[in-house]
């Protein structure tokens, strides 16, 4: 009985450390809060506003800015981006790229609490008609790391869930976490994102199968001592 006491106390510590893995806060992540983007601000159609610096919680470096295409389909898209609720109806989003240069939007979302913690970003991610498709990424500290990608292809004029992974070593702790939207220079280049988020401490698939062990062991000792 004291085996089966013991065993089943580890289980439920591990099964709580794992249910505080949660989503950590990205602010405006749909870039649905345009406040001071209006009126002159916005140019052309579709209409194109570029902030420059930190504006409404991204920070847009070289050619980037938020994008309203209009009603769809467009020449731009097929559907609305992003294809799930709450946006709907709604049609901003992120752009980084274009013919003349580069272009980043970036979010920083706090510090790296410990080693072995697996962040995962989640970005929609848009090919507009005609042109490239962009990457997602997280850097510490401002530096590229080793993560994960998964494929991102989404058809022209469609919108796609793209992830990243990375799991932080014991030099990562402390240093501060940013989300890296990009975009390449060049005939073509403009990447499009929207609905980001980003989770923490998601446990990896050998946390999950230590679990499954451990009641396995739990059921096999109740019937014994039955």
């Amino acid at each position: 009985m004291k085996r089966l006491f013991s065993l089943s106390i580890c289980l439920l510590a591990l099964a709580t450390a794992m249910a505080f893995a949660g989503v950590i806060t990205v602010n405006n992540p749909d870039f649905e809060v345009t406040t001071g983007a209006s009126g002159s601000t916005w140019t052309g159609t579709p209409a194109y506003y570029m902030p420059g610096g930190l504006f409404n919680g991204w920070t847009y470096l070289g050619q980037s800015g938020i994008m309203q295409p209009g009603t769809v389909p467009n020449s731009l898209f097929n559907t609305v981006a992003p294809v799930q609720p709450p946006d709907t109806t709604s049609l901003t989003f992120g752009y980084a790229g274009s013919t003349i240069g580069t272009g980043d939007i970036e979010q920083a979302v706090g510090t790296v609490a410990s080693a072995g913690d697996v962040y995962l970003l989640s970005v929609e991610v848009g090919k507009r008609i005609g042109y490239s498709v962009g990457t997602i990424s997280l850097l510490i500290n401002g530096n590229s790391v080793s993560g994960t990608p998964s494929a991102c292809a989404p058809t022209s004029g469609n919108w796609a869930v793209c992830t990243y992974e990375y799991v932080t070593t014991a030099s990562d702790v402390g240093k501060t976490v940013t989300i890296d939207l990009h975009g390449a220079s060049g005939s073509g280049a403009q990447a499009s994102f929207d609905d980001v988020s980003l989770q923490d401490g998601v446990p990896e698939p050998g946390t999950f199968a230590l679990l499954g062990f451990g009641f396995l062991a739990i059921v096999k000792l109740a019937r014994r001592q039955k």
